[in-house]
């Protein structure tokens, strides 16, 4: 370190102004060590620190301003900044980057919880919310290849490269090797058709428009955003399955987590993965070695897939048509709002895609939507028989919700069960309205189904329950009510007022009975 000039000895000495919430910002040149390159600050109290406009700034030094819970940065147009000292910090150090030009390589000594940077080409975003970021090495326009090789020997905790020509350079023969430790972020690697990792815990790579194929040794997360090309992953061995009844062999090991985002149109996973998590809009074929778990979301144009037996299978968003049997399924309301329209609209090959989608919503609010659709679509006249089944299984799946994750259909036992009772979780403002909704369609359905006419038998029995009682005699006295419930309500009041088998709450509640 050089001497400290007459000049720097007075920014050492001047006191750091902090507002009421321990802040401050420094415009121009403010580095107090090393002739401006260095800026050092001891202030205990510190809390949000922001830097701007300082062509000379190359360390930032805050190890002397003690033990604190959390620091806000925010650094504004720093081109020389390298270094990063924190101090001691418990949540960690929430970072905002600001350069016009993609940032030079910057080392951050200490916890790190958030980071973001923009610049006029990019931007990026990392959250740490649990447990902090001990160190964090950005590489930007002046990075060497050595550097980015240096990562398999520091063990950084969080590598990020920030541009694209680091990555082109350090390709060989096509194909990129990535070794590391801890975490590696590759914020654009649009340069990339080939990339094989080993080493890291954890791999994101963004705008990664050109990959055709990856190769993930050992066991990590991957997560990859715009893989509009990819076509093959494996884990090191490429082995495929010939049937889906093939059991994954003893040397093919379960390697890491894969979450997969992009426009591909068809997709190879060979070998074997713990969970696979696609976002695919526009996936047409799928071919899975082995997996403990696959995770679709909006794969709705998939019509070819090549997966194993027995394949754990959740679908969010549209349902592809190849999975409809054999998959569970998690259905947002944009998505099925979108079906029930082209449906009602004259599509009537969807029905079949949305009575599969409605049982599958979990939750009170999801069963009163799925008994008011069906009854828009009972009043269309579309098939009873299917309308009535998809009410059976939201009444029988609502009965199981703590295993609707550890199945994947029905049985016949479950389904006897909610035919055996009247009985909803309903929203507490709309519960009226999903019950009438529910007898609305069962007046509907059992003028064709057969299913729907033996349930009457039910509803008769609920009566002795003071609740349904007094919902079939309210909506069956409404003026305009279908025949079928105004019939049910009269038989109630029949086998009730007429049996003299009157239930207590009644007496107490209504006075003596009505003469029969």
């Amino acid at each position: 370190m050089g001497e400290v000039t007459a000049s720097e000895t007075r920014l050492c000495e001047a006191p750091i102004v902090l507002d009421s919430n321990g802040g401050t910002a420094l415009y121009g040149p403010c580095g107090n060590r090393d002739q401006g390159r260095r800026l050092q600050i001891d202030e205990p109290r510190l809390r949000a620190l922001d830097l701007h406009d300082d062509p000379h700034l190359e360390v930032l030094d805050l190890r002397c301003c003690g033990r604190q819970h959390y620091l806000h940065l925010q650094l504004d147009r720093l081109p020389r900044l390298s270094e990063i000292h924190l101090p001691r910090l418990v949540g960690g150090v929430i970072l905002h980057l600001f350069s016009l030009e993609l940032p030079g390589s910057l080392t951050i000594n200490g916890n790190v919880s958030e980071i973001d940077a923009d610049w006029q080409q990019g931007s990026l975003r990392l959250v740490q919310p649990r447990r902090c970021w001990e160190r964090v090495q950005l590489l930007g326009h002046d990075a060497r290849p050595a550097d980015l090789s240096l990562i398999d020997k520091d063990g950084v905790p969080l590598t990020i490269v920030l541009g694209p020509a680091l990555l082109q350079v350090m390709q060989h023969e096509g194909v990129l090797h990535l070794k590391g430790k801890g975490h590696v972020y590759l914020s654009d690697a649009s340069p990339l058709q080939r990339l094989v990792v080993e080493g890291p815990s954890r791999v994101s790579i963004k705008r990664a428009y050109a990959l055709r194929s990856l190769r993930l040794l050992g066991p990590m997360r991957f997560v990859g955003d715009q893989l509009d090309a990819l076509e093959w992953v494996d884990a090191g061995q490429g082995v495929c399955r010939e049937d889906s009844h093939e059991a994954r062999p003893n040397s093919v090991l379960c390697q890491g987590y894969l979450t997969l985002r992009g426009q591909m149109p068809a997709l190879t996973l060979a070998d074997a993965w713990r969970e696979v998590q696609l976002h695919a809009p526009r996936l047409e074929r799928l071919s899975l070695g082995w997996a403990t778990m696959l995770e679709m979301h909006h794969c709705g144009r998939l019509d070819s897939v090549n997966l194993p037996d027995g394949l754990p299978i959740d679908c969010h968003g549209t349902v592809p048509m190849p999975l409809l049997h054999v998959a569970r399924f998690f259905i947002d309301e944009a998505t099925l709002r979108q079906a029930l329209t082209r449906l009602e609209a004259g599509e009537h090959s969807l029905l079949e895609s949305v009575l599969t989608m409605l049982p599958q919503r979990a939750g009170a609010q999801s069963a009163f939507h799925g008994l008011t659709t069906l009854v828009r679509l009972a009043e269309q006249g579309f098939d009873a028989e299917a309308l009535w089944q998809c009410r059976r299984e939201i009444a029988a799946w609502q009965m199981i919700p703590q295993r609707r994750r550890r199945r994947i259909r029905l049985t016949d036992q479950d389904l006897a069960r909610a035919d055996g009772q009247w009985r909803w979780e309903l929203p507490c403002d709309r519960s009226d309205e999903g019950v009438l909704a529910d007898l609305r369609l069962w007046a509907l359905c059992s003028k064709a189904s057969s299913t729907a006419q033996a349930y009457r038998k039910i509803l008769l029995t609920s009566r002795r329950e003071r609740e349904s009682f007094q919902l079939m005699v309210r909506f069956g006295s409404r003026p305009g009510t279908p025949e079928p419930i105004r019939s049910l309500m009269l038989e109630v009041l029949v086998k009730e007022y007429g049996s003299g088998e009157v239930p207590a709450w009644l007496e107490h509640h209504e006075g003596k009975r009505p003469n029969a």
